[in-house]
């Protein structure tokens, strides 16, 4: 954590304060539309599926859904950082009823969790770091036909399973982390768990009622239980992991998408993640711009982890571990 301090304390001096004050600013109409357009366009598209149906238009349709739903996850990323509204409660019942329970999601349990991300990033203490340290799909470099499997099992549907053991294991790495648990104290009221319960009745009723089980199960859970899981786990990958070092600087990246790859696999900005490492307080919408006003800092244009689109992390999952001193790309 100090580390981190330390580094963002450097730039901020060398920046700006006032622009990264600038950038940090909530602007609510902003964010009710990331959340508008997010699902006019997974509405838009179901219905383009359903009225010219075509099995490629469907392949497409799951592609373009899950990518909407990694839209999502960026909504919930900033409402676990209060980016979203100024009046936190609102911003948590917008964020649970509009991104985070269509997912099956719990902002409050991964706010919880990802705080201390930030504070311990990459460290025994970071709890992500520790969880994804017992799984081996996180070890790196890879053999080809070794990636090729794991982002199959992600496509097939397979790894939906594994998700959900995953989630038990987070619960007792919680239950390990004994003067931590603050920081892992997941517990809602009463209140939070029937209204997120009489949301999933209404919901699931109301699409079962006038679509039925089909459209949910082709529209929402297929798409959910591939695509998404397939690019959730390359998003991830390419924050933190297959890296030459678990420094902050050279140990999280910033990639920077094409068109096609920002609208299937990481829309929402998620692709900044090294700046949003070094100053979470600004909203996602503005990490571009925090980004080009950090490349004005000789030290963050000369250490900073950039890559030019997702193939190259890819690339880097063939040949990088923490054991290795490659040098980054910049941007």
């Amino acid at each position: 954590m100090d580390d981190v301090i330390k580094i963002a304390r450097t730039l901020s001096k060398s920046v700006g304060k006032e622009k990264i004050r600038d950038l940090s600013r909530v602007n609510s109409l902003r964010s009710t539309w990331h959340i508008t357009s997010e699902w006019i366009m997974i509405i838009g598209m179901v219905w383009i599926c359903q009225s010219f149906w075509h099995p490629a238009l469907y392949l497409f349709a799951v592609i373009f859904i899950g990518a909407r739903m990694q839209g999502l996850i960026g909504i919930i990323h900033d409402g676990a950082h209060y980016l979203m509204y100024k009046n936190k409660f609102l911003s948590d019942v917008v964020v649970n009823i509009f991104a985070s329970w269509p997912l099956f999601f719990s902002m409050m349990k991964y706010r919880v969790h990802h705080m201390p991300h930030h504070k311990y990033v990459n460290s025994r203490r970071d709890p992500d770091f520790v969880l994804f340290s017992v799984n081996e799909d996180f070890d790196f470099p890879k053999s080809k036909k070794e990636l090729i499997f794991m982002f199959m099992r992600d496509l097939s549907g397979i790894s939906i399973i594994q998700s959900i053991y995953f989630y038990f294991q987070k619960k007792y790495f919680q239950f390990q982390y004994g003067k931590q648990k603050k920081y892992y104290d997941d517990s809602q009221p009463l209140g939070y768990w029937i209204s997120k319960y009489v949301y999933y009745t209404l919901v699931i009723s109301a699409i079962v009622f006038f679509f039925g089980w089909k459209v949910f199960l082709l529209y929402w859970l297929i798409p959910f239980g591939t695509w998404f899981q397939f690019i959730f786990r390359l998003r991830t990958i390419a924050e933190h992991y297959a890296m030459p070092s678990d420094d902050l600087l050279i140990g999280t990246r910033n990639v920077f998408p094409n068109i096609v790859e920002k609208m299937l696999l990481v829309p929402e900005n998620l692709n900044y993640h090294l700046a949003h490492h070094l100053f979470p307080s600004v909203p996602l919408h503005n990490l571009p711009k925090l980004h080009k006003v950090l490349m004005e800092d000789e030290m963050y244009k000369g250490s900073s982890h950039n890559l030019h689109s997702y193939a190259d992390v890819i690339k880097e999952c063939l040949t990088t571990g923490f054991t290795d001193v490659n040098l980054a790309h910049n941007h």
